[in-house]
C-alpha cells in the first residue's frame, strides 16, 4: 500500500528539497448529504452512517462518491450472506462419510460457496474500509471524537 501522499500544503510549509516543481491541487467540491439516487434501504442506511463524518473530514468528495457507493453494496452483500449462512447454517458440507479399521465413524467436510463468499467479501470489505479510514487502525489522525456537550449545552441546542 505505501505510504499515502502528503498534501501540497504541507510540503511547500516543510521545504522542497528536490526542488522539483509541485503538483498543481485542484479543489473538487465536497459530496451532498443527499443519498445518490438508487440505493436500497439497508444501503441508504450505511450511507447515514458514513457519509456524515466522511464528509467533514473532507473525504467524500463528488469524485469519491461511486467508491463509497462500491464499499457501501459490498457491505450489504456481506451482511446478507452472513444473514443466510446463520439461517441455513451453511459453513460447512458434508464430503463423505467412511469407517475406519477399527469401526469408527468419520466425516469429511468442505467449504460452501455461501461460506468462501463470506470471506472473500469480508477481505474487500475491510481493504476499502481501511482505504477510507473507517476501520480503528486506519482512522488514527483521521478522525477524533467530539468533546462530550455538558446538559446545560443540550439543553439550548
Amino acid at each position: 500500500m505505501g505510504r499515502s501522499k502528503t498534501p501540497i500544503n504541507k510540503r511547500k510549509l516543510r521545504g522542497n528539497p528536490g526542488k522539483r516543481d509541485l503538483p498543481v491541487e485542484t479543489e473538487v467540491d465536497s459530496a451532498p448529504m443527499r443519498c445518490p439516487i438508487g440505493l436500497s434501504k439497508p444501503e441508504k442506511k450505511y450511507w447515514h452512517i458514513w457519509a456524515p463524518s466522511l464528509i467533514a473530514a473532507g473525504k467524500l468528495t463528488i469524485l469519491t462518491v461511486p467508491s463509497l457507493v462500491t464499499l457501501i453494496q459490498m457491505k450489504v452483500r456481506l451482511d446478507e450472506v452472513n444473514r443466510f449462512i446463520r439461517e441455513n447454517n451453511n459453513s460447512l458440507l458434508q464430503e463423505s462419510i467412511f469407517i475406519d479399521g477399527s469401526g469408527a465413524q468419520h466425516s469429511t467436510f468442505r467449504e460452501s460457496a455461501y461460506s468462501k463468499l463470506s470471506r472473500d467479501l469480508t477481505t474487500a470489505v475491510h481493504r476499502l474500509q481501511k482505504s477510507w479510514g473507517l476501520t480503528a487502525d486506519s482512522a488514527i489522525g483521521v478522525f477524533k471524537p467530539r468533546p462530550k456537550k455538558s446538559a446545560e449545552e443540550q439543553f439550548l441546542e
